[in-house]
């Protein structure tokens, strides 16, 4: 009697599953691209909901909260449109590696690792904290992060700074706990600023 095969897990990794020893049968290869199939359909519509909101929020500018409403698009919009280029950009190695006739080498389950972020702070440049403020307005700017790993993309809470005479943010900092599993023991970390 042959051994079970273990179901690919929605929620896990293609690649990763695929990596680690374990044969994905060609009907979890349709499954796999179907379900991204319908991620990248909902991302499309998540995009032109924001697209809508925004334009929406910014008709009733001049109030503190509506301008939160309309950062809160922004940030909408900015992660699922990273998440669409995730899907996309898998659906492209799934298909590749589905016409390999040679896969990449296996991967020990056991020696997969985690990796983990407590706390990120991004130092701001000196152009951005002694620009001068004529008018004494205050300069009112927002920052998300945004992370990923495979499907799994990871966005902080917005982060607020108010520019006023005088007092100007050097850096920000970000305290929340970040954690991606099921990472090959070599992987790398890139990094994009977005404006």
């Amino acid at each position: 009697m042959a051994p079970c095969r273990p179901a690919l897990h929605s929620f896990d990794s293609f690649l990763s599953f695929e990596t680690t020893m374990e044969h994905v049968a060609e009907g979890s290869f349709r499954d796999g691209l179907r379900r991204l199939a319908n991620k990248i359909t909902a991302e499309e519509a998540h995009i032109n909901e924001a697209r809508v909101s925004i334009l929406y929020w910014r008709r009733k500018e001049g109030n503190n909260k509506l301008l939160h409403h309309e950062l809160s698009a922004q940030a909408l919009l900015l992660i699922s449109q990273i998440r669409l280029d995730v899907y996309r950009e898998l659906v492209t190695r799934i298909h590749t590696f589905y016409r390999m006739s040679v896969g990449p080498h296996p991967v020990s389950k056991a020696m997969l690792s985690c990796f983990k972020v407590n706390t990120i702070t991004v130092n701001l440049c000196k152009n951005y904290y002694t620009r001068n403020n004529p008018d004494n307005s205050g300069k009112y700017y927002a920052f998300v992060i945004v992370l990923s790993s495979h499907e799994k993309v990871i966005a902080t809470e917005l982060q607020h700074t108010v520019e006023a005479r005088g007092m100007h943010a050097k850096r920000i900092r970000i305290d929340e706990e970040i954690v991606f599993n099921n990472l090959p023991l070599t992987f790398q970390i890139n990094w994009k600023f977005l404006r």
